[in-house]
């Protein structure tokens, strides 16, 4: 990841959006700590997060069976988001005159 948000800054974008669906970047694979290591790549890149996508199939909302997982997962990512947005905010956002900010989150049903 490092070396695809460096090269993001290389060619100017300013923000970069995370797929919480990803290994890795997963609200429950993280701890708080690396919570804290992810918001500082993002800064040391001079990108700001623009937000965090989740998407998670309609059906799993409907299903008896799979709401519990999947209403936990939308929770986590919030979490997860309010969590980044925190350590960005704090340490004034990205370097490129953009105002500090947290991200959002997008939510998509299938």
């Amino acid at each position: 990841m490092q070396a695809a948000l460096r090269r993001m800054a290389e060619v100017g974008i300013p923000a970069v959006q995370l797929d919480a669906t990803l290994s890795g970047i997963r609200p429950r694979e993280l701890s708080p700590r690396t919570r804290k290591d992810l918001a500082a790549l993002i800064q040391r890149q001079g990108l700001r997060l623009a937000g965090l996508d989740l998407f998670i199939p309609r059906s799993h909302y409907l299903e008896s069976d799979r709401q519990d997982r999947a209403i936990t997962a939308a929770l986590a990512a919030i979490e997860l988001a309010a969590d980044l947005g925190d350590e960005l905010t704090r340490k004034g956002g990205g370097d490129r005159g953009e105002p500090p900010g947290g991200p959002g989150l997008i939510c998509f049903l299938r």
